[in-house]
């Protein structure tokens, strides 16, 4: 009988360091592997290991803050390796402890929320740390409007306002994407260690994702502040991540329904990444139908939270099967 990646990976104390550092020493170099180092920190929280997740938490952040400090200087490495690798190392002692994976999204979420307004209170002028990157993009979005031109696209970027409109969320994008990485490394934290004996509380975890009521609620709340006080920028990059929740929720729905539907697995996992690339084409080609999908993902999410969609869409597709 094959072991599981989790039994391999545990078997002996110098394969995990050796796991753990080499994956961290990949986080800068590898496109879309950023979460993995936090997924092994999530999985030493929750099975047996000869190795600590403290200990696994210390080796992957001096990996990461050794690759990066003479590109970026100490204090900006110091800052990368904490938000890749701290969130996760707390979402996994929180799950160590009994919480639920929706409990440990909730708890994110709330925490991705806390860092934009420490962000906005600390910091005289948000907007302004982004200045130095935005000069530095600008070149390069001129010489790709200048490649569109030439291709005969018929269409030029606003280099101004894309930029603007980009940077003007800047803040909410980062927290964004810094939730987004702490649920993947979460997910696939709890799924590798399933295959040493962990149950996560309910059962399901990715198939029942859900951020319940309250912040649903919240998210109404904060659509109110982004209307009545637009001046300020804070409720607006709230908002972003609220979106950023809710699709996290209703690709949660979709990947339950494709369960119902018998993938599993290879097929899976196949099917997600052809969805992917389909949906990276439809958004150089037609960005309107990818702002749908993701629009049609963000309401799924939202209403899910009061109407049971993913319990409707196992009965139809049982139904049609």
């Amino acid at each position: 009988m094959s072991r599981t990646f989790a039994e391999w990976l545990t078997d002996s104390r110098a394969k995990t360091l050796v796991c753990v550092c080499v994956a961290a020493m990949f986080t800068p170099s590898v496109p879309f592997a950023l979460w993995v180092p936090g997924a092994l920190l999530v999985l030493l929280s929750l099975v047996p290991s000869a190795v600590p997740p403290l200990s696994g938490l210390l080796l992957a952040g001096a990996a990461i803050v050794g690759l990066t400090i003479e590109a970026v200087g100490p204090w900006p490495a110091l800052l990368l390796a904490t938000c890749l690798l701290v969130p996760q190392y707390l979402i996994g002692r929180l799950l160590a402890r009994g919480a639920s994976p929706n409990l440990s999204f909730q708890m994110a979420a709330v925490a991705a929320l806390g860092m934009l307004v420490v962000i906005y209170v600390v910091l005289a002028d948000p907007a302004g740390v982004w200045r130095p990157v935005r000069e530095q993009l600008m070149p390069t979005l001129e010489r790709v409007a200048d490649m569109m031109d030439n291709a005969g696209s018929g269409h030029r970027l606003d280099d101004k306002q894309i930029v603007e409109e980009s940077f003007a969320r800047a803040w909410g994008l980062v927290a964004w994407l810094l939730l987004l990485n702490t649920m993947v490394s979460m997910l696939f934290g709890v799924y590798w260690a399933r295959g040493k004996g962990y149950v996560p509380p309910g059962g399901a975890s990715f198939s029942s994702l859900s951020a319940g009521r309250t912040l649903a609620y919240a998210s109404l709340v904060t659509i109110a502040a982004a209307l009545l006080f637009s001046a300020s920028r804070l409720p607006g990059d709230a908002l972003l991540v609220f979106c950023g929740v809710f699709m996290l929720q209703g690709l949660s729905i979709l990947h339950s329904a494709m369960l119902a539907m018998g993938f599993s697995g290879v097929s899976l996992g196949l099917g997600y990444a052809a969805g992917f690339l389909v949906f990276l084409l439809a958004a150089l080609v037609v960005p309107a139908l990818s702002w749908s999908v993701q629009s049609l993902l963000v309401v799924s999410g939202f209403i899910d939270n009061w109407l049971p969609i993913r319990d409707g869409l196992k009965t139809l597709v049982g139904r049609r099967l």
